[in-house]
Order: structure tokens, then C-alpha cells, then sequence
């Protein structure tokens, strides 16, 4: 009776399987293709609401972003960063609250609003952010409210 055929080892073209896998999902996410979307921000719009004066931290709407464009992950978090200054002459001006329209959502500001602003003053506050659950080019628009 003859021997029988001794088993030929799967061991190595399993390794060739996986390594052709691993290979096959770094090219997916690293062309983009299985990384998570992003939401790219292409600009800002804020409005200014003036209380009984107006005009002393600049006209409204203001649509400036020096970083514009850029991209968050969806459902991410980022800072936004708004410097204010005042042209007034005799008064100190407030800054109540600060909105952000949707899709985004506000997180939190920095430093606790409200804050005053005397004549010729500058205040910055730090909005931190959440980016909206799905993808694409999205203005990110809010609201400052001022007396």
C-alpha cells in the first residue's frame, strides 16, 4: 500500500491573501475612498445685531474667513476664531451671545459672554464648533448680539 501524499501547507498563501487585503484597504482609504467625508467650509456670514446703536464694530453682515476654505470631518469638532473691534468714540459696547445656524451647532464660547468692549477696544472670542453629519460645501453662518 502506498503512502499517502503528504498535505501541501495553506499557511502561505493565506499570508498572500491577507497582505493583498491589507494592501487593497490602504489604497481605499488613503485615496479617500473609505475615509470619512468631510464638510469643507467655504466661507462665513455673520450678522451683527446692534442694539440701540449701530455700526461700532463694523457693518452687518460681515463675510470673512482668513482660513477659508477648510474641511472638518463630519460630525467633528473645530474652532472659530472672531475678533471684534470697536469704532465707538464715548461708549463701551457689549457682546451678549453669539448664535450659529444650522446645519452646525455651538459647542461653546470662550471667554463667558457677556463681555464689554470700551471705545476703540478689541475683544476675541473662540467659537468651538460641531460640524454638521453629512458632507459637502456649507457656508457656516451665525449671529452676534450686541448693546
Amino acid at each position: 500500500m502506498a503512502a499517502p501524499a503528504p498535505r501541501k501547507s495553506r499557511a502561505g498563501l493565506v499570508i498572500v491573501v491577507l497582505v493583498v487585503i491589507a494592501a487593497v484597504l490602504a489604497v481605499l482609504y488613503f485615496g479617500g475612498y473609505l475615509s470619512s467625508p468631510a464638510v469643507k467650509v467655504t466661507g462665513t456670514n455673520w450678522t451683527i445685531n446692534y442694539g440701540s446703536t449701530s455700526g461700532y464694530f463694523g457693518p452687518s453682515p460681515q463675510r470673512t474667513c482668513e482660513r477659508c476654505p477648510f474641511n472638518v470631518l463630519v460630525g467633528g469638532q473645530f474652532t472659530y476664531t472672531i475678533t471684534l473691534t470697536s469704532t465707538a468714540i464715548i461708549l463701551d459696547h457689549n457682546i451678549n451671545s453669539v448664535t450659529i445656524e444650522g446645519p452646525f451647532t455651538l459647542v461653546s464660547v470662550s471667554p463667558t459672554l457677556p463681555i464689554s468692549v470700551t471705545p476703540g477696544g478689541s475683544a476675541t472670542i473662540t467659537l468651538t464648533i460641531q460640524a454638521p453629519s453629512s458632507g459637502g460645501s456649507l457656508v457656516l453662518a451665525g449671529a452676534i448680539n450686541t448693546t
